[in-house]
C-alpha cells in the first residue's frame, strides 16, 4: 500500500501542471481547476466525503492572500503532510492494537 500510495502522490504531482494550465498561470490552481485536480487525479480521496466543502477547506488553507489562486508548490507540500499525517495515525492506532 505505501508504494501504491507513493506511486499516487508521483502521478498527482505530475500531472498537477496539467490542470493548473487550463485558465492560465500554471503554476497556480483556482478553485475550478483544484476541484477538476481532485476528482480527476484523487477521486478515492473524495468518495466518502462532502466533495464541495473539501474543495473549500483546502483552497481556503492553502490560498493565504485571498486571491482565488494557489502555488502548485502549496498543494504538493499539502499533499505529501497530509498523506504523511495519515500515514502515522494509521502507523499509530496499529502499534496500540499490537
Amino acid at each position: 500500500k505505501e508504494t501504491t500510495t507513493t506511486q499516487k502522490i508521483i502521478t498527482t504531482s505530475t500531472n498537477t501542471c496539467t490542470y493548473s494550465a487550463k485558465e492560465g498561470d500554471k503554476h497556480k490552481l483556482n478553485n475550478k481547476e483544484l476541484k477538476s485536480l481532485l476528482q480527476g487525479e484523487l477521486s478515492d480521496f473524495l468518495a466518502d466525503c462532502n466533495e464541495s466543502r473539501v474543495v473549500e477547506k483546502i483552497m481556503h488553507d492553502l490560498d493565504e492572500n485571498g486571491d482565488s489562486r494557489f502555488y502548485t508548490l502549496w498543494f504538493y507540500t499539502f499533499l505529501c503532510v497530509e498523506t504523511w499525517q495519515n500515514k502515522c495515525k494509521h502507523t499509530s492506532s496499529s502499534s496500540l492494537s499490537n
